[in-house]
């Protein structure tokens, strides 16, 4: 028989011991015991993902650049008169020149001085001193004009222009044309080339892309282009009559006839008025004309 206080010791160890198998014994069925289980926790993983961050792109855009067109606009090169001096204008062409001009001089009054070099039938060249002997141009030299108006549609009936024709036709007009610019610049002079009107077939006359091109070459904007085509020729089209103020010559009942009636292709009243009165704004425009000119 074990001592009293041994039994003690040894029946104390033995609930002990069986405390502890109930611990670690599974479950039958296969689920832990209550007591085995601990409160859920949220591990962190092995490895963190960082916050999302916008990397610049490897290569940048720049902002937004407005170029430059490939064609520039020429400079404006007003013309400075003193206190009282007029526009001194040399108005070159052929027939319908000769239709629109006196409403020029209308439209400018005492602010321009105007020479006439238009007639019917002629080329440019009709008005070197070579052909036109008094009236050439080279005899406005002391005169000193301020500006030459150039408005030939091509015409090449005359002796000067020696019958030319396709690409020396073009190319009489193109050389023609550089003498007159070469002259203008010694004269210390500007330039304004005009497109007249489309014809009633629907062809360009045959100085148009001359005129219209020959400014590029001259970037100083002492040769400049202005169409009537915005007035006279609409979307390229032949316009023969128009609506209208009553105030402008030709009109009638608030309608007038811009064009001769077929078969003819030149100005009526109308026309000519408005001809007059695009090649008048676009001198003023351009600074070309004493200030306030066209409001007296």
């Amino acid at each position: 028989m074990i001592p009293g206080p041994h039994r003690a010791l040894l029946l104390l160890l033995a609930m002990g011991m069986a405390c502890a198998g109930d611990v670690d014994a599974p479950s039958l069925s296969g689920s832990p015991t209550t007591s085995s289980l601990v409160p859920s926790t949220t591990l962190p993983p092995s490895t963190t993902t960082p916050p999302a961050t916008t990397l610049p792109p490897s290569t940048t855009t720049p902002p937004a650049t407005t170029l430059p067109p490939t064609t520039t606009t020429p400079p404006a090169t007003p013309i400075h008169f003193a206190d009282g001096e007029a526009v001194r204008i040399v108005v070159t062409g052929d027939s319908v020149t000769v239709q629109w001009l006196p409403h020029l001089s209308d439209l400018l009054g005492p602010a321009a001085d105007v020479v006439r070099r238009a007639h019917g039938g002629t080329a440019l060249c009709d008005w070197f001193e070579r052909h036109g002997n008094d009236l050439g141009f080279e005899h406005l030299a002391d005169w000193q004009p301020h500006v030459f108006v150039l408005d030939h549609g091509g015409n090449s009936l005359t002796n000067c222009m020696g019958g030319a024709e396709g690409d020396a036709y073009h190319e009489k007009n193109r050389q023609d044309l550089d003498y007159l610019i070469g002259l203008a610049e010694e004269f210390g002079a500007r330039m304004l080339l005009i497109a007249q009107p489309i014809s009633r077939d629907g062809e360009r006359v045959g100085t148009h892309e001359l005129y219209e091109t020959a400014p590029n070459d001259h970037a100083d904007g002492t040769v400049r282009f202005v169409s009537t085509w915005p007035v006279l020729s609409p979307d390229g089209e032949f316009l023969q009559e128009a609506p209208c103020n009553d105030t402008e010559p030709g009109c009638v009942d608030g309608t007038g006839l811009l064009r001769s009636p077929p078969p003819g292709g030149h100005l009526e009243p109308l026309g000519s008025w408005r001809y007059a009165s695009v090649v008048a704004e676009a001198l003023d425009a351009l600074g070309w004309l004493p200030e306030g000119a066209l409001s007296r």
